[in-house]
């Protein structure tokens, strides 16, 4: 974006994300998943200027579209509990005990103000 802005390069570049997937599955496919059990969710991701990363991870409910335009302007809570470690490109996600839509979120900062983000959506049945 700031090239696009300025139409300059960056002294220090953000880092960048690929995709998310939990137990091999890409955040393309549909994902469903059973409730208060564990899975392995990795995302790929580099930084161009070898800086050190920060990986964070969170579960929220997925937005409805009968919640909108609500939802644009309040964020959901975190589900509590179900990432088992942080800082990580791995971690082990426990899903939620109540049934539906909910979306894995990570965001990957450098310490010099650049991050990048990846989500995936699953289902809980």
């Amino acid at each position: 974006m700031h090239y696009l802005w300025t139409s300059t390069r960056p002294d220090n570049a953000a880092p960048q994300a690929g995709f998310v997937t939990i137990n091999k599955k890409y955040d393309l496919e549909d994902i469903t998943l059973l409730p208060s059990y564990y899975y392995r969710a990795a995302v790929t991701a580099s930084g161009p200027n070898k800086d050190a990363l920060r990986i964070h991870w969170e579960v929220l409910p997925e937005a409805r579209w009968q919640d909108y335009p609500k939802a644009l302007h309040a964020r959901k809570e975190t589900v509590a509990g179900a990432i088992l470690q942080q800082n990580q490109l791995q971690t082990t996600l426990l899903t939620p005990t109540r049934p539906g839509a909910y979306r894995l979120y990570v965001t990957i900062t450098d310490g010099h103000g650049g991050a990048a983000t990846a989500n995936c959506p699953v289902y809980v049945k």
